[in-house]
């Protein structure tokens, strides 16, 4: 299961939010093309060197905010560093990059690399040296604790020698199930669940449920014992009036039949913080 790679996913949308609370940034996008050969990288047999640039980070990382000057006691916009970085290429494949020290309290470096219509991306986290540390093939971007195994991990020591790598997609063997992560993101996108072209981060809960699936403690709709394999996904929604409501979906991970639909939440209901809304 990948739970490093959503918590570092996790990170990613938290430094994004912090960075959209700064203004613009300071230096030009123009080089987007370039972010791709940010990265240098020599493969042999089992090793791996690839480097992240730190230097090239902390120029595009740079934006324009207030800065209290004491000498002029007044608030003056001054170039700092953000700490992150996105740009998007021509394709509209979105690459983002942050600095932070969440998983082991030392500086490193993570890279995110989105491609359009789909929730699945290619992640990296770098040591503080820009040495390349985990990676992960088919991470995604929903910023939830979900379950749903897909793609591979690698980890590397410090030599850039591969120490571990693990094939999440084996998970499925002997399941015969014909409704892939892959095939049931269309399936929602398909009956308007989730737009693949938008993707909203944080509102989408999924879930697979088998024989051979972690136990799920905020399941919906609680696999039994005999049971088909099947998808539980929650779908968080905004009510102008009454606030925030969720959709719970059954997907029969066998054939892609959306089976059952249920409704949870403030919808029809007066919210409980509607005094504060007055």
């Amino acid at each position: 299961m990948m739970y490093q790679g959503k918590l570092f996913a996790v990170k990613i949308i938290m430094n994004k939010a912090v960075y959209l609370c700064l203004s613009l940034l300071a230096v030009s996008c123009s080089g987007q093309e370039t972010t791709k050969n940010n990265q240098q990288q020599i493969i042999q047999k089992d090793t791996i060197m690839e480097t992240f640039n730190i230097e090239e980070f902390n120029k595009k990382s740079m934006a324009i905010m207030p800065i209290y000057d004491e000498n002029k006691s007044r608030w003056v916009d001054s170039l700092v560093p953000a700490g992150y970085y996105e740009d998007t290429l021509s394709d509209g494949t979105i690459i983002r990059q942050a600095e932070d020290n969440y998983t082991t309290g030392k500086r490193e470096y993570s890279e995110v690399v989105l491609p359009p219509n789909t929730v699945f991306c290619l992640s990296k986290v770098f040591d503080s040296e820009g040495n390349l540390k985990m990676k992960f093939t088919k991470d995604d971007i929903l910023g939830t604790v979900s379950f749903f195994p897909s793609g591979k991990e690698y980890y590397y020591d410090k030599n850039g020698k591969l120490t571990k790598e693990v094939d999440n997609d084996k998970f499925y063997d002997g399941m015969n199930i014909k409704v892939t992560p892959d095939v049931l993101f269309s399936i929602l996108d398909k009956n308007h669940i989730y737009d693949l072209k938008e993707r909203p981060e944080g509102v989408l809960f999924v879930w697979f449920n088998s024989p051979k699936s972690e136990k799920n403690m905020f399941a919906k709709i609680p696999y039994k014992q005999g049971d088909k394999p099947f998808w539980e996904v929650t779908r968080t929604f905004m009510d102008k009036e009454t606030g925030p409501f969720e959709k719970i979906y059954k997907i029969d991970a066998m054939t892609g039949e959306l089976t059952e639909i249920k409704e949870d939440g403030n919808k029809g209901k007066k919210p409980p913080y509607s005094p504060f809304l007055d």
